[in-house]
């Protein structure tokens, strides 16, 4: 089974890192993906709309555990952002 793609932006205002599952949806219609904080920890997400508010990590200590658990990585938007 291939990984799931994670990407991983941080919000401008607080520096938070999030990760956003787009393949995975939350919700029945699949306008939500799956996401992921350390505070809060997993929840929908309007994709278009995080990434609107955030701009692309280029250090993500806190989730040097993806690949591990079979989450390919990208904090580069370009071409799917």
């Amino acid at each position: 089974m291939p990984p799931d793609l994670a990407i991983f932006r941080r919000w401008k205002d607080s520096g938070d890192v999030i990760a956003l599952f787009p393949a995975i949806p939350a919700d029945i219609d699949g306008r939500y993906c799956l996401s992921y904080e350390h505070v809060g920890q997993h929840g929908a997400a309007d994709f278009h709309g995080v990434v609107r508010r955030t701009l692309p990590a280029t250090e993500l200590p806190q989730f040097s555990w993806a690949p591990s658990l079979g989450y390919a990585t990208c904090s580069n938007s370009a071409g799917l952002l």
